[in-house]
């Protein structure tokens, strides 16, 4: 197909197949790429060029001509400017086969993967207020009231919003009462280019099994004034709010989280449980946002482990030991060997385990690669490993190790299907085969998807 000279800030009107990793829609004008946030396939629509590289263009959409069938109205108005709902305008249905076959796509292309049995995505009877940990910024509307919302798209700037898909309802009557307290004690929002105010974020957690959740005011200093009286109507209004942290952080970054945390009410833990397994969460805790499809991801997890009595199961990148334990209670195993580089996650294993009677775990803090080194040179043999790595996927010196101790199976969980194939492509040219793979939904509204793969020592 002949390519054309695109001209940044004209107009053209493309045709879009496909959309990327992040969910914008991928058409071509005259064989050159184009990326366009808010086209979906099969739609023909109006765009303006904001951006032109060697390889690829990026428009702006203006109108959209003929409209995929798959398009929905957004649930809220501030889905089309928060960075955070790519789908909000996509049929549930569509987002399911359009991650599914992203999955496909990323373990042939990227991993050479062809011969495994590929399990149907499973998505969600009910993709809506799921989110069991959210983290707002604050600002002013236009009447000087204290707001809060969600950062525009690669942006920091405030979206207001009341409410959100994702989002639990707990937390939203949790924030829109700070908001409203801020607002009537005059406490001010911080601001980030002056480096003044107070209050720089919200979090809040609610536990799936209880009413409870946890508040963390992410403060500039210790100076919150009279937290007696924040805290005595903060039970009033939400009294289902057991936990209650400050956290500070004076350093002129956009990190949300300071190193201090002051426990001020309250539990200084939020109890949570998957699929029946009981886990204590700390204001710093790793625990998957949703917790009905982490039911899910957990239980495809142990039918493919496929756990004998005498196994012993290593569990890399562990966080608070959610996998393992989880594991240890469904099936009686040899041992348990957890790795996770954050030392307060490693206490919150040892407390995990021993709140639900594993004891014959081991929670080890260090650098994953490092520990199974040491692990090797004791002679450690492990029939099953675990790995749940972050999105950039394991680094290829870990890679290699896990060659070299040949556990029989390995399961891992994944992020990013695209690191994913990348750490399969090693693992099948170094001793193992692909059998199964299964994307979760854990991200409904999102691009995002999860996947568990087994793999078999051949």
């Amino acid at each position: 197909m002949r390519r054309v000279r695109i001209k940044k800030n004209e107009t053209y009107v493309v045709k879009f197949e496909n959309l990327s990793s992040d969910g914008a829609g991928i058409g071509r004008i005259g064989g050159f790429v184009v990326f366009c946030e808010g086209a979906l396939p099969g739609e023909t629509a109006e765009i303006k060029i904001i951006k032109v590289t060697t390889s690829y263009a990026v428009g702006k959409l203006l109108k959209i001509i003929d409209s995929s069938p798959d398009r929905i109205e957004p649930e809220y108005e501030q889905c089309a400017q928060c960075g955070g709902c790519t789908y909000a305008h996509y049929k549930y249905e569509a987002q399911l086969k359009t991650k599914e076959q992203y999955v496909i796509d990323c373990l042939t292309r990227i991993g050479g993967i062809i011969n495994y049995t590929l399990l149907p995505i499973v998505g969600m009877e009910n993709p809506k207020h799921y989110r069991n940990k959210a983290q707002y910024p604050l600002g002013y509307d236009d009447e000087g009231k204290v707001v809060t919302g969600f950062y525009a798209k690669r942006s920091h700037r405030l979206i207001p919003a009341d409410t959100c898909v994702t989002e639990d309802l707990r937390a939203q009557k949790v924030r829109s009462f700070v908001a409203s307290y801020m607002t009537k004690n005059n406490i001010p929002v911080y601001n980030e280019k002056t480096h003044q105010g107070l209050v720089r974020h919200i979090v809040i957690r609610t536990s799936s099994i209880h009413e409870d959740a946890m508040l963390v005011l992410v403060l500039r200093e210790d100076a919150f004034p009279n937290k007696e009286d924040f805290l005595k109507e903060l039970n009033a209004e939400c009294p289902f709010v057991k936990s209650v942290y400050f956290n500070i952080n004076p350093k002129v970054t956009n990190v949300i989280l300071g190193d201090e945390f002051i426990h001020i009410y309250g539990k200084e833990r939020l109890e949570d449980a998957i699929d029946g397994v009981n886990f204590l969460l700390s204001p710093m805790s790793f625990f998957q946002v949703n917790p009905k499809q982490t039911e899910v991801l957990y239980g495809l997890v142990h039918e493919f482990a496929e756990l004998k009595e005498n196994d012993n199961v290593l569990d890399l990148y562990c966080g608070i030991g959610t996998i393992g334990i989880y594991l240890a209670k469904k099936n009686r195993i040899n041992s348990l060997t957890g790795v996770e580089v954050v030392e307060e996650a490693v206490y919150d294993a040892k407390v995990n385990a021993e709140i639900n009677n594993v004891d014959n775990a081991r929670f080890l803090a260090g650098d994953a690669t490092e520990v199974v080194k040491e692990l090797m040179k004791e002679g450690m043999h492990f029939d099953v490993t675990i790995i749940d790595p972050p999105r950039k996927g394991c680094d290829e010196e870990l890679l290699k190790l896990l060659a070299e101790i040949k556990s029989e199976r390995i399961v891992y969980v994944s992020c990013n299907p695209a690191t994913l194939a990348r750490d399969l492509k090693y693992l099948t040219a170094n001793g193992y085969d692909v059998n199964k793979v299964c994307p979760v939904d854990l991200f409904p509204w999102t691009s995002h998807v999860e996947c568990v793969t087994l793999m078999s020592r051949l």
